[in-house]
């Protein structure tokens, strides 16, 4: 089994957090964005769970690999992810365009720790998801 669908499921999270910044004019459309944004990324993620053969991709001297528990802990972000999306959509008030790239972002940062197979892959997905969680909080407060 290949790494691309797993690839193609953070850059679709990641593109999805880019066209929710300048969608901010109209108040739903960044929750539809989400939202389907998700829910395209849950049905690529149940498509392509692990069977006996592990999907590992080696780029960059990092190993990134998709194991049993990898493959539940991305769904477990991505239910959190269509979660807060329906929230915003039933209520808009309580999240801002920019709350939904964040929380996108924060998914997509997330990933790539999950994804890690190795230790100094797993400390370089760390720390990228706590430079983007210190990013969101200087300027996520909307």
């Amino acid at each position: 089994m290949s790494f691309v669908p797993y690839a193609a499921l953070w850059i679709l999270i990641v593109a999805a957090a880019v066209v929710c910044l300048p969608a901010g004019r109209r108040p739903r459309l960044p929750a539809i964005i989400s939202i389907v944004a998700t829910l395209v990324a849950l049905g690529l993620w149940a498509l392509f769970s692990p069977a006996a053969v592990t999907p590992s991709l080696s780029f960059a001297g990092r190993q990134w690999a998709i194991g049993e528990v990898g493959w539940i802990l991305t769904g477990i972000v991505l239910l959190l992810l269509l979660s807060v999306a329906v929230h915003a959509l039933l209520q808009p008030a309580v999240l801002h365009a920019t709350r939904h790239a964040l929380s996108l972002g924060m998914a997509a940062a997330a990933l790539p720790a999950i994804w890690a197979a190795d230790g100094r892959t797993r400390i370089m997905g760390v720390t990228f998801f706590v430079v983007v969680w210190a990013f969101s909080r200087l300027f996520g407060n909307v």
